[in-house]
């Protein structure tokens, strides 16, 4: 009697903790929507996980009947959503990258905070020490511009190449900085907080350039035109590393290598979800913060970008949010798992990025530090070999399995 007491008990213990889950998939599988199938995938292996230990301490228990059920129908959901793939692209800028935002949300804000607190630490660095600015800006930009201003076109530096060249120079550099941002986070998210601090550093230092000369207005109207969109990205660049090496730190319940393709992949999402409005922003500094002394045109180019900033990065991530979060499902969207090889071979590309592109920026230290990277490249070369063996091992056994099964 004791026995069958301490079962139930462990049979309502379990129902309690899982029957909002089960009630909202439930629900979801009941009026439809769509989610991404990778999501869709992780709710199967967390339902399956319930079903296997219902069955295996209350295998004559309803709730196990009801348990098969509520997966039957979800793998038919799943095999549906496989037949929609068509539809990912759009699916990806509704939902998948706003629920990654929003996921990170607070690595975002760290982010932000960390890139305000630096811009702060170099306007009042250039504000106290003369020399700082070209510390940071080098002296012929910091000469180029004194002569423009000399010349009385202060920020004629936007117009000194013509609109298409500087329209492909200009997105090449950001894209790649973008991607610097995101691989130095490979060192547990320490290289990618130093790009953001450099970043903001640099930014205060530019303002305070034209601050000291009497021309905070003409600045600032010249460099948000394409510096909301710029900055906006530099911040979730920099979330997107920090992303990264979080991933590495806290690995859950997953294994280190696991945990760190799961970060790699949200990280992956937020970068290329900025790559178009890096495009974007190319385009207006290129092409249309030259004739940032047209208010009108100046002041309609910050207000649109500011508003679609707030309202695609910051408020509907929170709309979409909320509504998954309706689900109680948070925490089980990367239950899938990824074949060993895929991690390895992930995790090695990384390693040997992050090492190439950290030896190249220290390079010119001439201190030699440069060769601290290199545990990193071989790391990952290592790393990448083992992937391949393994991604052949596991072709040879696909094959023999199918072979067997004909």
């Amino acid at each position: 009697m004791s026995h069958i007491r301490q079962a139930t008990m462990r049979e309502t213990v379990f129902i309690k903790k899982y029957k909002d889950k089960w009630k909202d998939l439930d629900e979801y599988l009941q009026h439809g929507g769509t989610l991404d199938p990778d999501y869709l995938s992780s709710l199967y292996v967390q339902l399956t996980d319930d079903l296997s230990y219902a069955k295996t301490h209350f295998p004559d228990s309803k709730l196990t009947i009801y348990l098969n059920q509520l997966s039957s129908k979800l793998h038919i959901e799943i095999y549906k959503n496989k037949k929609e793939r068509s539809n990912r692209f759009i699916t990806f800028w509704v939902e998948e990258l706003p629920i990654t935002l929003y996921k990170h949300r607070k690595v975002v804000l760290i982010s932000f905070l960390t890139l305000v607190l630096s811009f702060c630490i170099g306007w009042i660095s250039s504000a106290n020490d003369d020399g700082f600015v070209r510390l940071i800006l080098g002296d012929t930009y910091v000469d180029t511009t004194q002569r423009l201003i000399d010349e009385g076109n202060p920020l004629g530096i936007y117009g000194e190449t013509d609109e298409i060249p500087m329209f492909f120079m200009i997105t090449g550099n950001n894209i790649f900085v973008c991607l610097v941002f995101f691989i130095l986070g490979i060192f547990v998210g320490i290289g990618s907080i130093y790009k953001i601090v450099q970043t903001g550093i640099m930014l205060g230092a530019f303002i305070f350039m034209f601050y000291a000369r009497d021309l905070t207005g003409e600045a600032l109207m010249a460099i948000w035109m394409h510096g909301v969109l710029e900055i906006t990205i530099c911040v979730y660049s920099g979330a997107a590393g920090i992303v990264l090496g979080t991933g590495f730190l806290f690995t859950g319940t997953y294994t280190r290598g696991e945990s760190l393709l799961r970060s790699a992949k949200d990280g992956l999402k937020i970068i290329f979800g900025v790559v178009p409005f890096l495009v974007l922003a190319g385009f207006i500094e290129s092409v249309v913060t030259r004739h940032s002394t047209n208010t009108l045109l100046s002041l309609s180019t910050i207000l649109i970008s500011m508003g679609f900033v707030i309202s695609y990065f910051i408020i509907y991530p929170f709309i979409i949010g909320a509504r998954t979060k309706k689900m109680n499902m948070e925490g089980f969207q990367y239950g899938y798992q990824y074949p060993e090889y895929k991690i390895k071979l992930v995790v090695g590309t990384l390693w040997l990025a992050g090492g190439i592109i950290a030896s190249v920026l220290t390079f010119a230290t001439s201190k030699g530090i440069w060769v601290l990277f290199y545990g990193a490249v071989v790391t990952g070369i290592i790393k990448i070999i083992r992937g391949l063996k393994e991604m052949q091992n596991n072709k040879r056994k696909l094959k023999n399995e199918g072979s067997a099964a004909v």
